[in-house]
């Protein structure tokens, strides 16, 4: 069996929900949630989490996913007005996946690091942010390359800094500009001095 918080609100706390999902256990699925004013809204760790129409509001960390070795899914989620928004440590063979959720005015978006594959899907927005998407330590970024008619773009723009990049993988750029037309990434700019290659396109 695994874990399940549904519709339920944690505030003003040193960490407002922490699970530790040990070698072996379940994931954590979480949904109607929100997380707000806390020091740090949601702690996970190890296997994975899957959270669903989730809000983390006014946090100094909205969620922080620390050694997930599995696959891991945001679906519907508003993470506005934290300092960092989703901070997320993946190991080999683990993948966080972006759904439909709207990331705008942290000061970080979404920092992804380790070797773990971050997949954007048309849907999401990530703006106003100072910092977009900060990808570190071997991270590999993945972007769908089709609009969906219900979803709409994927829109990844307007931040201080689109895409920050120290020693990961961003195939989505060619020589600093997208490949993909459902990629919409305006103003701001990339700081992709640490990349390790642009590589060949891949789809999520």
């Amino acid at each position: 069996p695994g874990v399940f918080i549904i519709s339920s609100k944690f505030e003003n706390a040193l960490r407002g929900m922490w699970a530790i999902n040990c070698y072996g256990g379940n994931p954590v699925s979480i949904s109607g949630t929100t997380f707000q004013d806390c020091k740090k809204g949601l702690i996970t760790e190890d296997r994975s989490a899957k959270l669903t129409n989730v809000r983390f509001l006014f946090n100094d960390i909205g969620w922080e996913a620390i050694g997930m070795s599995a696959g891991c899914e945001v679906r519907d989620v508003e993470c506005t007005s934290n300092d960092k928004g989703i901070r997320f440590h993946g190991a080999a063979g683990s993948s966080i996946d972006l759904y439909s959720s709207n990331i705008t005015n942290n000061t970080n978006g979404v920092s992804v690091d380790g070797e773990t594959n971050f997949n954007i899907y048309c849907g999401n927005k990530i703006s106003q942010n100072t910092y977009g998407i900060l990808l570190s330590n071997g991270t590999t970024l993945n972007a769908s390359k089709d609009i969906d008619a219900n979803m709409g773009q994927l829109e990844a723009g307007e931040n201080g800094v689109n895409i920050s990049c120290n020693l990961s993988n961003v195939p989505i750029l060619n020589n600093g500009y997208s490949n993909y037309e459902p990629l919409i990434i305006t103003g701001g700019i990339f700081d992709l001095r640490g990349k390790i290659a642009e590589g060949t396109i891949r789809y999520p």
